[in-house]
């Protein structure tokens, strides 16, 4: 497991190399216009666009271009040695863009978890229920549910919660720090979609898992239906699931991009859909760096998760890595 796990570090450190390299240079090779606010550029005199992509490291003291992979060099070298990501361009001019996420990071991430906490409570027995009680009343209302949240675009149900919620709550609309009233809503917003998510998918594992000779077998050894249900059925149906959760964690937080924009939850999510209206190129590749990193460690958590719901998973043996 340690020789696993130490592999898996460094995989994991060589690709976010690679997300982010390529992130920084799609930003760094875009016209010089994309540097400006809209309708800035055509306005400026030569002398103030190049004061302003000096600044920011697109061209030396000669007003020579550099490189764009010298300059890639010169961001990582910030990062390691000082932590520095960059200033903010337009969004929140030279504010240092660790300063503008350290204090949006924990509202997005309490958001977030807390949904996806709730729809793993939640989503998971919904989705064992109906596969235990398949065709029967309960098994058509979760699937209706279902069917209704994936089938709706998010941004319509996110409205239909915020109207009439909020005022069935009697609290405000808008997302207010200190006010857990107003930490409700927002939170039910994104955990409805992964909530259908895990009961469509938790079901779907264990109707395949009833079919199989092994279940067969056990019962016709006259073992205890409740037996056969949660020591085999379910535990195999987790397998996948716990593969799943990297996806459901990003989902969840892309779902938020959506819900802070609507709630005004000063959060990660809105400050990204203003760090790309603005232009604001060092902020939008922090966020994506940032994105990347808990998609990559989602991933790594998934493969231990299986291990430990099923000791059978060799992960150091070449056939079943993943």
């Amino acid at each position: 497991m340690l020789k696993y796990c130490l592999k898996r570090i460094f995989q994991s450190l060589v690709s976010f190399i690679i997300v982010a390299s390529i992130v920084f240079l799609m930003l760094r090779l875009m016209p010089e216009e994309g540097f400006f606010p809209e309708g800035a550029y055509m306005k400026m005199s030569d002398t103030a666009k190049m004061a302003v992509l000096q600044k920011l490291g697109l061209y030396d003291q000669n007003k020579q271009p550099i490189n764009p992979f010298i300059q890639l060099v010169t961001y990582y070298k910030n990062i390691v040695t000082t932590f520095d990501l960059g200033q903010s361009t337009q969004l929140y001019v030279n504010q240092s863009v660790t300063s503008l996420l350290a204090p949006r990071l924990p509202v997005s991430m309490s958001l977030g978890l807390t949904a996806l906490l709730i729809s793993i409570c939640v989503g998971y027995p919904l989705g064992i229920a109906m596969a235990r009680y398949k065709n029967t009343p309960i098994d058509h209302l979760g699937m209706a549910y279902i069917v209704l949240v994936t089938s709706i675009p998010l941004i319509v149900y996110y409205f239909f919660v915020q109207f009439y919620l909020t005022k069935w709550l009697n609290t405000s609309m808008i997302y207010r720090s200190g006010n857990f009233m107003t930490y409700i809503t927002p939170t039910i917003c994104i955990c409805l979609a992964p909530i259908a998510r895990n009961a469509l998918w938790i079901r779907r594992y264990m109707v395949d898992e009833f079919n199989k000779d092994y279940v067969k077998l056990a019962y016709a050894k006259g073992m205890p239906s409740r037996y056969v249900m949660y020591r085999h059925i379910l535990r195999n149906a987790f397998i996948p699931m716990a593969y799943n959760l990297p996806v459901a964690v990003l989902l969840t937080l892309s779902g938020s991009i959506i819900m802070e924009r609507l709630f005004s939850v000063p959060g990660m999510g809105r400050l990204f859909v203003d760090a790309i209206n603005k232009r604001d190129n060092n902020l939008v590749q922090a966020i994506v760096m940032l994105f990347t990193a808990l998609g990559i460690l989602g991933v790594f958590l998934g493969d231990i998760l299986a291990v430990i719901i099923d000791p059978r998973i060799t992960l150091t043996k070449k056939e079943e890595t993943r």
